[in-house]
């Protein structure tokens, strides 16, 4: 019964989309959709897992964001940017990869004290899995 709620919900998240949502709120409800499929979290669970996996795609995000302005930042100048505006550049980008990986070693931590091991592995695939999927969406309608 409860694989059965599951997957109505699933199924109800990802083909009721109202016409306002963005895109990213689409792929967002998908992906909650999707991971609350494949972690099958009891309630306590899902209640203390949900507000931390959203803190950490917030910062996940903000860290992608930072990258993304450097780099429409240098590819928006006219020129060919210097040997030391692009180390500059690289420094920073190895800057911001470190940052991430710290963040997910820092949640990491923090999934294993709310979860058991298994499903922290086990979230780890299903976003792979996500993105695969995601990835296998947009590739179907072009």
């Amino acid at each position: 019964m409860k694989n059965l709620i599951i997957l109505l919900f699933v199924l109800y998240t990802c083909f009721s989309f109202s016409q306002n949502e963005s895109k990213n709120d689409k792929v967002e409800t998908m992906k909650i959709a999707f991971l609350t499929n494949k972690l099958n979290l009891t309630a306590k669970e899902a209640q203390l897992f949900w507000p931390l996996y959203n803190e950490y795609s917030q910062k996940m995000e903000t860290h992608r964001k930072s990258k993304k302005s450097e780099f429409d930042e240098i590819k928006s100048k006219n020129t060919t940017p210097s040997d030391k505006e692009i180390s500059a550049f690289m420094e920073e980008v190895f800057s911001t990869k470190q940052k991430e990986l710290d963040l997910q070693k820092e949640y990491y931590t923090k999934y294993t004290k709310i979860l058991p091991m298994k499903k922290v592995a086990l979230l780890y695939q299903a976003e792979n899995q996500f993105k695969k999927e995601l990835l296998r969406i947009i590739k179907d309608k072009k």
